[in-house]
C-alpha cells in the first residue's frame, strides 16, 4: 500500500471481525487509534484488533510516499465504523457495497409484518 503526502488511507475506523497488521516499510507517518496519535515509520510493526479498541487512520504527515503492508485476517463480508462520521459500511470481496448513517438505523423487525 502506498500513501501520498497529506494523505490518509482510510477516514478512522474499526472492523467488527478482521485484524490489521501495518509493516512500515518507507516514509514517515501518524496513526491514530483511541489511544491517541503516535508516529511511525520504517520498522514499525502495528496490530489494530477488531472492535472499537482497534480503530485506527493512517496519515502520511511526511514529504515522500508512505509505503506499508497490509496483512488482515479474512472475514467476507466485513462490516466497518466510521465513528467521525457516524457510519457503518458492508465491504464485500474488498468492495464497499453499502453503508448507511448509524442516526438512521432501523429495529430489525422494522417492515416485516407478522414477525
Amino acid at each position: 500500500m502506498e500513501i501520498p503526502p497529506g494523505r490518509s488511507a482510510y477516514p478512522y475506523h474499526w472492523h467488527e471481525s478482521i485484524t490489521e497488521v501495518y509493516v512500515i516499510l518507507s516514509g514517515r507517518g501518524r496513526l491514530r487509534t483511541p489511544d491517541g496519535e503516535r508516529e511511525v515509520g520504517p520498522g514499525h510493526v502495528v496490530v489494530l484488533p477488531p472492535g472499537p479498541a482497534g480503530a485506527h487512520r493512517l496519515t502520511n504527515d511526511g514529504t515522500e510516499v508512505l509505503r506499508y503492508v497490509d496483512v488482515d485476517t479474512t472475514s467476507d463480508p466485513d462490516v466497518a465504523h466510521y465513528p467521525d462520521s457516524g457510519k457503518t459500511g458492508l465491504i464485500v470481496g474488498g468492495v464497499p457495497v453499502a453503508f448507511h448513517r448509524d442516526a438512521e438505523a432501523v429495529d430489525y423487525y422494522d417492515g416485516e409484518s407478522g414477525a
